[in-house]
C-alpha cells in the first residue's frame, strides 16, 4: 500500500494521470485467504464484486480521459 501511495505521488508530480479511486486491496495471507491459494484465484465473492467496481471505474476512467 505504500509503494501505490508513493508512486501515486511521483505520477502525480510527472502529471501522469491516474485513478484515484476507487482503490482495491486484499489480504492474501488472512484467514479465511480470499484467494484459492493453490490456483491464485480469487474466490471471495465480496472481493471479487469489489473488484468488479474497480474495473467498472477503470473503464469510464479511461474513456473520460481517452477523449
Amino acid at each position: 500500500m505504500r509503494a501505490a501511495a508513493h508512486f501515486r505521488d511521483i505520477a502525480l508530480f510527472l502529471n501522469i494521470h491516474v485513478m484515484n479511486k476507487p482503490e482495491f486491496s486484499a489480504r492474501i495471507f488472512q484467514s479465511p485467504s480470499p484467494f484459492n491459494l493453490e490456483t491464485g484465484d480469487l474466490i471471495d465473492p465480496v472481493e471479487i464484486e469489489r473488484v468488479g467496481k474497480v474495473l467498472e471505474a477503470l473503464i469510464a476512467w479511461t474513456n473520460r480521459i481517452g477523449k
